[in-house]
């Protein structure tokens, strides 16, 4: 091998290997960066793609110009530091598995185990044959391999009831089939993994939104009735607190061994709801939220109409994370608010026709309606995806126009 392309050569792979053992030999530093936490020691993998794709192509490039005693050598190293890495790595994977921090890795064994044959029956193949072609070819092929056979065991998911075990109590939550809201204690609770509708849903990512929404329920927990809450969960300290005023309009569902009562609030709005008198957030002197203030919705206004209003809302179908049907009908215009959280990429059509989206109360939805029977679809779908799917696309074009381009520019011999 030349002495400049061997040196290319080995830089990169000298800058693949320190990429992979950055994060996981400096975890706990780069754990206590502001920006670098957020980010796993996988993540970090991502960028090996480079280095690796470019010393295969180095690699492959010199195998095939190699003469015959200079190929005899190369293979002598491989049989000689082959056994060796080999080796290295079940030694590895037998002391993992008998220290006890997890069971005998086989798997990675074995997969390990075929890449490499399969790496020497291309080598051997390309030794007999040399095909530039078939040798990228073949290497692209065992990283996409090796790169899909690492993934896989992010896809085997644990059962989803070791995750979310059905307890009594989350069967009783289950069983309301209204949404839950209660005690501060829920927001630590996963209980939308059990399908069960809850205020305070638990993600690793808070809006703005939601967090001064929250903040306001702090200050005023009977809030959640404009949040469309029929359940609460309630411990005692909360019963005789926040919670002791409405104690009249709360009916016992069930009471836990742990001192909580789960109610049913008779007095609660509906998750869907049309308001005919509607302020808007730009006017001055607004009062703060509260059980009875008007709606205020941002970029929107409605002034006060007299009754009486004869409003009828159902679903037409049940509803999805991304995806709300509904079937609404009104003797007046108004301001159909749904207590889902406002976030761009929330789309609504009104019979047929797409209708903006408006904040209301600073994080529900709002569609206005003219009078009359209307279906309303509101469906999630983000400019993000749409945006990256141009940019996938757009890519697959470019890369498909350079192979092509390559392919034509290359000189033919006869």
């Amino acid at each position: 091998m030349e002495k400049p392309l061997r040196h290319r050569v080995e830089s990169l792979a000298l800058a693949a290997l320190v990429a992979a053992a950055i994060p996981f030999l400096a975890q706990g530093l780069l754990t206590r960066l502001p920006l670098l936490r957020l980010i796993q020691p996988a993540h970090y993998l991502a960028v090996l793609a480079f280095p690796i794709a470019l010393l295969s192509a180095g690699a492959s490039e010199t195998w095939l110009h190699l003469n015959a005693d200079e190929c005899k050598k190369v293979l002598v190293r491989l049989a000689f530091i082959l056994p060796f890495c080999w080796g290295g790595l079940v030694v590895a994977c037998i002391a993992f598995g008998l220290s006890g921090a997890g069971a005998m890795p086989w798997g990675t064994l074995g997969g390990l185990l075929c890449l490499m044959v399969l790496l020497a029956v291309l080598f051997g193949y390309t030794l007999l044959n040399p095909k530039p072609r078939v040798m990228a070819g073949g290497i692209v092929a065992l990283l996409l391999i090796a790169i899909c056979w690492g993934r896989f065991p992010e896809l085997v998911q644990t059962d989803r009831a070791l995750i979310y075990p059905e307890t009594r109590i989350v069967k009783a939550l289950q069983s309301v089939g209204t949404r839950v809201g209660g005690t501060a204690g829920l927001r630590a609770w996963p209980l939308n993994g059990n399908g069960i509708p809850v205020l305070f849903a638990q993600s690793t990512v808070t809006l703005h939104r939601t967090a001064r929404f929250l903040a306001q329920v702090d200050e005023t927990p009977l809030l959640q009735r404009r949040a469309g809450v029929g359940s609460l969960l309630l411990q005692r300290s909360d019963i005789q607190g926040p919670y002791a005023a409405v104690r009249a309009d709360l009916n016992i569902v069930d009471v836990f061994d742990s001192g909580a009562v789960l109610f049913r609030d008779l007095s609660t709005t509906s998750p869907f709801r049309i308001a005919h008198e509607v302020r808007d957030s730009s006017e001055p002197n607004l009062p703060p939220l509260s059980l009875d203030s008007v709606p205020v919705a941002e970029g929107f206004a409605l002034p006060r109409r007299e009754g009486p209003f004869q409003d009828t809302i159902r679903l037409r179908d049940v509803p999805r994370h991304t995806e709300i049907p509904l079937e609404v009908e009104t003797n007046q215009p108004g301001l159909l608010i749904v207590a889902a959280a406002w976030y761009p990429g929330w789309r609504a059509w009104v019979d047929g026709k797409e209708t903006p989206v408006h904040p209301v109360d600073g994080i529900f939805q709002g569609i206005e309606l003219m009078s009359g029977k209307h279906e309303v679809d509101l469906r999630f779908e983000p400019s993000d995806f749409r945006n990256g799917l141009f940019v996938c696309v757009g890519s697959a074009l470019l890369v498909a126009f350079g192979v092509v381009r390559a392919v034509r520019s290359r000189p033919r011999h006869h």
